[in-house]
């Protein structure tokens, strides 16, 4: 993850520290709307453990309301993580867990609600486990254990205690 931006933005620097060294970088665009000039804010950009590189890059549809964000958890300069939104819900989020900087899982939510989690377990470019939620809850596991990307054995889901929610894939 490097900083940056498109040279015609403006860019609002901010600090959590008390060195004054920026961690916070907030990218604005110009616009103008019904005659009037407005600055519009497209890209905010985070360095979590101040080492001077960005941690969280989060982009902003024309509305103003979140469309990306890529976040990298590790501080390993590669982000692990980018969540999909549409009109300001969570649509997917992509998972790198073994950092190639490719990913290899993804969870895919309808009306915020995690819906599917599909992964590539082997990391061979190809989805080898869907599971599927209904109501919230784990409802049943697809494995592909022939290789050819298709579910070939279904599981049950697992009991799990009523308070515990889905989560996401490990990273």
């Amino acid at each position: 993850p490097e900083r940056g931006g498109d040279k015609t933005q403006r860019v609002g620097r901010l600090t959590t520290r008390s060195d004054g060294k920026p961690d916070i970088w907030k990218f604005y665009a110009s616009t103008v709307e019904a005659g009037t000039k407005l600055e519009v804010l497209v890209c905010k950009q985070v360095d979590l453990n101040h080492d001077g590189k960005v941690d969280i890059v989060t982009l902003y549809d024309a509305t103003g309301r979140v469309a990306k964000e890529e976040i990298d958890f590790d501080f390993d300069n590669k982000f692990d993580e980018t969540v999909y939104y549409e009109a300001g819900k969570v649509l997917r989020k992509e998972y790198d867990r073994n950092h190639d900087g490719r990913p290899d899982a993804w969870a895919y939510y309808e009306n915020d609600k995690l819906v599917r989690i599909e992964k590539d377990n082997r990391y061979r470019g190809r989805i080898d486990s869907w599971e599927y939620y209904e109501g919230g809850k784990l409802d049943r596991i697809g494995w592909d254990t022939t290789g050819t990307g298709r579910v070939d054995r279904w599981e049950g889901a697992p009991d799990e205690p009523d308070d515990e929610a889905p989560h996401a894939p490990s990273r």
